[in-house]
């Protein structure tokens, strides 16, 4: 047996004996998602294991060594007669446990490898409200930044052919590189299939301009009314505007691209009802609206992790805007 299915015999047995480290879970994972193969096995091998619960509790070193022990008795002793009911059951499933943990997945699984994966596997959903981000690791190891307002569903174990993430709203991508798993983000209007690669996507359901914008590696980005597709280099980022309808390119303003996850907020240009739904969303606030607001706001400003209370008096003072505090009620009047 090679060094490294004996690491990977070792963090199973670790896993079913609830004695795994964050770090070796991590190692499982990345070896779970490597092939169908892997996670049918790990499947199978816990499946029995969760039936010999009423067995007596002994260390794993002690119960792999009474196994192999009995179980070499037990081929030499068949040679002249067979004892039907000898083990037991439970240690006949020790056995084939051990069996399967070094000698691979063989004929036991047969054809309900597929089967047992698939009522494993379970989607999961991160969801932030209004003025909170938060990181997160997938299965495969990639991680994600995710925005306000955003959310994210991804299974818990990748399958050995494709690695399929869905968002609303903002995420950053860092891609664990893994050419023969290729990795999908799906939108309700995009889709984005990368290799190893960093990545910004920005649908957010109330703003009629979509993004994606690539920091290294490379992407392709399909959009569904128009089944179109582009490939997109390191630098560039492209636009689906009109109803998604078509696809456009354009060079990266790193800051306004990638800066929320570094806490810049930029306001580029834009109108009033741009500048309120991005507060709203940032700080995690209900604002309402007295008197009106000048049609030429056209606010550019840049802030690196400033406060709500910072920004508004800033604002005020440039454009004779008065506010009002309340927790989470935030009242502006012109």
């Amino acid at each position: 047996m090679d060094e490294f299915q004996h690491d990977i015999d070792h963090l199973i047995l670790l896993y079913l004996e609830g004695k795994a480290s964050k770090k070796q879970m991590n190692a499982l994972n990345y070896w779970l998602s490597n092939s169908q193969e892997n996670k049918a096995t790990f499947d199978a091998i816990q499946k029995i294991w969760s039936s010999e619960a009423s067995m007596e509790v002994v260390s794993f070193k002690e119960k792999g060594d009474k196994i192999w022990a009995a179980s070499k008795e037990r081929k030499q002793e068949s040679k002249s007669t067979i004892h039907p009911t000898w083990y037991g059951y439970g240690s006949w499933v020790a056995v084939v446990i051990v069996l399967l943990l070094f000698t691979g997945i063989g004929v036991f699984l047969g054809a309900n490898k597929d089967v047992a994966l698939e009522n494993k596997i379970t989607w999961i959903k991160k969801e932030n409200p209004k003025g909170q981000k938060s990181t997160h690791q997938l299965p495969d190891g990639t991680k994600v930044w995710l925005n306000a307002m955003s959310s994210m569903e991804y299974p818990s174990i990748f399958s050995d052919s494709i690695r399929k993430v869905k968002i609303t709203g903002e995420a950053y991508f860092n891609v664990v590189s893994n050419p023969s798993q290729p990795f999908i983000v799906e939108s309700k209007s995009l889709k984005i299939e990368a290799l190893g690669t960093a990545f910004n996507v920005k649908t957010f359901p109330d703003e009629s301009t979509h993004v994606v914008s690539l920091m290294k590696g490379k992407v392709r980005v399909s959009n569904f009314p128009q089944n179109q597709s582009s490939l997109l280099d390191p630098g560039f980022e492209i636009v689906a505007e009109n109803e998604f309808e078509n696809l456009s390119l354009r060079r990266i303003d790193f800051e306004n691209s990638f800066g929320w996850k570094e806490g810049i907020l930029i306001f580029n240009g834009d109108d009033f009802f741009t500048f309120v739904r991005l507060i709203e969303r940032w700080f995690g606030v209900n604002i309402t609206v007295k008197g009106n607001p000048p049609s030429d706001w056209n606010i550019r400003a840049k802030y690196y992790n400033e406060s709500l209370t910072n920004v508004l008096r800033d604002i005020g003072f440039n454009k004779n805007l008065k506010f009002e505090l309340n927790k989470k009620e935030l009242f502006l009047e012109f």
